[in-house]
């Protein structure tokens, strides 16, 4: 239950700093300390507003503004992928399967947060160099 409810969140902030980010013209991509921020403030006002209203409440601020960072400015659900270093390869076999090699060792992992057809098509065309917003 509570992971519906952080990723109903982290769904409604990603929402609200895309729109900031339509607004302002950012490439989040290449922008990533703009975008970053624009992602720190919409996760302190969406925490204050949750306080006062029936939006769904948060505890780890600090994982949500990373899922929203990855979802806006990197790969979305692989990126904890891209981040750690221990994996070696990534395959994509479908919207909902991931095969992974870590230290040596095939892993697999359905992923229940299926990846949009069209984020895969980004994914697959985004450079490289845009891999890891969060470092």
């Amino acid at each position: 239950m509570a992971t519906v409810v952080a990723e109903d969140a982290i769904g409604l902030i990603e929402a609200e700093v895309r729109e900031q980010i339509r607004k302002s013209g950012l490439d989040p991509l290449h922008e990533v300390e703009s975008t970053r921020r624009i992602v720190d403030a919409a996760v302190d006002d969406y925490d204050l507003r949750s306080a006062r209203a029936g939006l769904p409440r948060v505890v780890d601020l600090a994982s949500v503004r990373k899922n929203v960072l990855d979802l806006v400015a990197g790969y979305g659900p692989l990126q904890p992928y891209l981040d750690d270093p221990a994996v070696e390869e990534i395959w994509i076999n479908g919207p909902a399967q991931i095969e992974y090699r870590f230290h040596g060792v095939r892993g697999f992992e359905m992923n229940p947060n299926q990846l949009p057809e069209t984020e895969l098509h980004h994914a697959h065309h985004r450079p490289r160099s845009a891999a890891s917003p969060s470092r």
